[in-house]
Formats: structure tokens, sequence, C-alpha cells
């Protein structure tokens, strides 16, 4: 599974939104959601929605974008997402 986030462009009545996406690589299933905020709550709260509404269970998640490298390496490190997770987490390059 590759989860990005990125800024949506316009600002709504003044406020920037962003959105997080996950993409299954093999079958190209995909999931978003628009947040109001860029933070570790709306991170963790995107994972447990995912892991809920996705039709098989999610073995791996990749991301290639520095920011989400970041803020999933926070997420792993200080959730529910951690050393017990059955979830690998992918940091790739490309």
């Amino acid at each position: 599974m590759e989860i990005d986030v990125k800024y949506v462009p316009d600002l709504v009545e003044n406020k920037r939104y962003y959105q997080f996406t996950a993409i299954d690589c093999a079958s190209r299933w995909r999931y978003l959601r628009i947040y109001d905020e860029y933070s570790n709550f709306h991170s963790v709260r995107f994972l447990k929605e995912l892991i809920e509404i996705a039709p098989f269970r999610i073995r791996a998640i990749k991301t290639d974008n520095w920011l989400s490298r970041v803020w999933l390496s926070q997420v792993f490190k200080f959730s529910i997402f951690g050393k017990d997770s059955q979830i690998e987490q992918e940091l790739s390059l490309a």
C-alpha cells in the first residue's frame, strides 16, 4: 500500500486542506480523505480508517515523499502501529 499526502492547491474559505491517499500497488484499489490539518492525529485517523475499510489485509505501507516518511515514522513510533503491528513500514527513496 502506497500512501501520500498532498496539500490541496487552492484555499477553500481561506483555509488549506490536505489530501491523504492510499493506493494498493497490486489491485490499484484506492482510498482518500481530505483533512484540514496535516498532523499525527489525522495520520493515525487515516490509517485506522484505511485498515477498517480496505477489502484486504494491509501487509506493508510505503511512501516516497519526505514529509510523508516523517509523519509515517512518527505515527508508527507513537501509536498502535508500533513494533507489535503486523504492518511493515517501507520508506522508499524513489
